[in-house]
This record gives structure tokens, sequence and C-alpha cells, in this order.
């Protein structure tokens, strides 16, 4: 049982269109798809059913950071499955994910997925650990090789695979918006719970 959350802004409604169906493609037996973010169907919200909800969106009119962390919390609190896959708005699932994922199996606490290109390359940020010392905001952390683990991993904001039931009650830092090393906020929190 698996439930997907997709942060969204809006701007980007064609390519959740398509991650919706790569996720009804992967013949889930139970499912849920929850969308944080304005509704990607426009006037036709015939499309949203059992499977797909759309929540709340989190504004903050006064501030033009994007509140990520609050909409991933949002998503947290609204999962009824405990495997959860929360993506941005800029993903797809291949063909194969769940096939591949029920030969992985289900005994995981969070995972870290291989992030590809279009044309099949090694996105260099999908597996990596913390770079110290923090210099710099703009300092690129350090790859590691796929078979490699390091305690100072991180898990990227982009996909967050989890059990829901070990970070519901911890969740991400809202005091952080996107762009404020969020996401290594929560990998080292996650680590140390």
């Amino acid at each position: 049982k698996w439930s997907f959350g997709i942060i969204t802004d809006g701007r980007k409604n064609s390519w959740v269109l398509e991650l919706i169906s790569s996720i009804h493609a992967q013949d889930f037996p139970h499912y849920e798809i929850i969308i944080c973010g304005p509704t990607p169907f426009g006037e036709k919200e015939a499309q949203v059913n059992e499977k797909i909800y759309i929540i709340d969106d989190v504004n903050y009119d006064d501030d033009i950071r994007a509140p990520i962390s609050h909409k991933k919390n949002a998503i947290i609190r609204e999962a009824k499955y405990n495997n959860l896959c929360i993506v941005h708005d800029r993903y797809l699932l291949p063909e194969t994910w769940y096939k591949n994922f029920k030969k992985y199996g289900n005994y995981f606490d969070a995972l870290c997925l291989k992030n590809l290109t279009p044309s099949g390359d090694r996105y260099g940020v999908d597996w990596m650990k913390f770079s110290y010392p923090l210099t710099s905001r703009f300092k690129l952390n350090a790859p590691l090789m796929y078979n490699d683990w390091h305690n100072e991993a991180i898990i990227p904001g982009g996909v967050i695979l989890v059990k829901r039931h070990l970070i519901k009650d911890f969740k991400l830092d809202e005091r952080l918006f996107w762009g404020e090393l969020e996401y290594m906020q929560f990998s080292k929190i996650s680590y140390l719970n």
C-alpha cells in the first residue's frame, strides 16, 4: 500500500498529469495520490477520484520563499499508507518502478533512489553526503557510489521515500523553506531518529 504526495506550484500541470499517469500505470493494489498545490486538472475536477486528493495548498502571500517543508508535512499528515513517496513535480516513475520494488521488498526505513536524466545518465545529486564545512550555500555535496554508505548521507528533497510511521512525529522543520537546506536538516534528523 502506497501514498504518493506530489508537491507543485501549478506551473507544471502537464508534467504533474504525466506523473499521475506514471503512478496509475504501476498496477498497485492499493494506493493514493495526494497533491499539495493547485489542481493540475483545471476545471475538470472529475479527474479527482477515490485515488486522488487535492489538499489545501500552503502559501504565504507576504513571503516570497517557497514553503516546501510545510507542503511536505501536509502530505505526511494526510497520508493513510505507511509506504510514503513524496515527489516534486519534475519527476516521473519508470514503467518498472513497482515491479522492481516488489523484488526489493518492503523492509526499509528511508531510501534514496537513482535519479536519471532523460538520456539515462546519472543526475549527480541522487546519493550523496554532506560536504563540510557549510561555508557556501552553493557548494556541491559529494556524490557517493551506489554501493557506498556514509552516516552523513543526504535524503534528496526531490524524492523522499520513507516509512510514514518513522517521520510523522518529527517531519520537516517548517522554519526552513525551499533552498534553505531543508532536506539536509531533514536527513540529519532522520538519521538521528
